[in-house]
């Protein structure tokens, strides 16, 4: 936990804020009331929990919390009743998403999941030890037993550079800094299109790309896309619950995905462990149901998972499928894909890409004319 003070505690709110939740934090909810606005900056009502614990640490007082609108369905879905009324005595974590949106703008605010459950990790928890093997290996696993740093056998994360133009920037996604990082690049999330109709020409989705990416070239600005849908929203929403879900089962962490830029290519994966990756998916209850049937990714992802191995230079991918309201035991779907099995693959992007890049330069020329 740190002991450095967030910019936010000069203002001094009456309600509890991410200022006030340096990491995930299980709280007890007492009760839930109707309550006008206690800034009175509006005259809105709130739902507004009071908590069991006096204090969120020693000395400092635990604020009561505002629920907004995803948050009370969280609470509704945890407590198994829609009415405040009964919201009585139920146990929470409370954590800071960084990804919120609001008022068109992605802000840090506080989001509600259930209560984390910390394992201790010894042999004799066969499944934990079993997954944590799988996570890091016999050697690592040990010494993560025996509390002994991870980092010689992790990438120092704002200095990686290998191969020769690869760099990893430890940045959050969705930032103005992300945009600028990955602008004029080809990145997880596009190449798909590039790689559509391997063999043959490039279709109109990937043409519109070239354009795309050779005018973020030339002014050095990235074109910003504003589009979200619900179940955007709701990725950004789940992915830090899927992440400790993540964690808790292989007993790792995970670390920022942050950025990495290898000169016209580049990805983001939303997490690192040791010598692997994360890519998250929220999915609803019928995908999340495909996916565990199919005992496989989406085919709609091959690219990207395969893309993200490539860029980052690592032994394998972990496509991480979480459904909140699913069965609680089969909520996370994990499957793995080693780098070693798609060498052909990895050929096949190699020679696309040159040819995309190619696509790239003549339109460069063409607007410079």
């Amino acid at each position: 936990m740190t002991d450095k003070t967030h910019y936010r505690k000069a203002f001094n709110s009456p309600y509890l804020s991410s200022a006030d939740i340096v990491e995930p934090t299980n709280l007890t909810i007492h009760h839930v009331l109707l309550e006008p606005d206690k800034t009175k900056k509006t005259k809105d009502h709130f739902n507004t929990v009071y908590f069991t614990q006096p204090e969120i640490r020693a000395g400092e007082k635990l604020k009561p919390m505002i629920l907004n609108a995803t948050n009370s369905r969280m609470v509704k879905d945890l407590s198994g009743t829609p009415f405040i009324d009964d919201w009585q005595d139920l146990e929470i974590c409370v954590y800071v998403d960084p990804n919120v949106k609001m008022m068109g703008e992605t802000v840090e605010g506080l989001r509600i999941c259930q209560p984390i459950v910390k394992k201790e990790l010894t042999p004799d928890n066969v499944t934990q030890w079993g997954n944590a093997i799988a996570a890091y290996g016999v050697m690592a696993t040990w010494m993560r037993l025996k509390s002994v740093s991870l980092c010689l056998l992790s990438m120092n994360r704002r200095s990686l550079k290998s191969p020769d133009k690869l760099m990893h920037l430890d940045i959050d996604q969705n930032t103005d800094e992300w945009a600028l990082a990955r602008s004029g690049k080809v990145t997880g999330s596009a190449i798909a299109k590039v790689m559509a109709n391997y063999g043959k020409a490039f279709g109109e989705p990937a043409k519109k790309l070239a354009v795309d990416i050779a005018i973020e070239q030339m002014t050095g600005k990235p074109i910003g896309s504003s589009y979200s849908n619900e179940h955007m929203e709701r990725g950004h929403e789940e992915e830090p619950i899927a992440r400790m879900a993540y964690e808790d089962h292989y007993f790792c962490t995970v670390e920022n995905g942050g950025f990495f830029d290898n000169g016209d290519t580049g990805c983001s994966p939303d997490g690192i462990v040791s010598d692997g990756l994360v890519e998250i998916k929220s999915a609803i209850p019928s995908i999340h149901y495909q996916r565990i049937k199919r005992d496989s990714f989406d085919p709609a992802y091959k690219w990207q998972l395969l893309f993200n191995l490539r860029e980052c230079g690592k032994e394998w991918i972990d496509f991480v499928s979480y459904c909140s309201t699913f069965t609680p035991e089969k909520k996370l779907f994990i499957h793995r894909v080693y780098a070693g099995e798609h060498i052909q693959a990895f050929e096949q992007i190699e020679e696309r890409l040159s040819e995309f890049m190619g696509m790239v330069t003549l339109i460069k020329g063409d607007i410079a004319e």
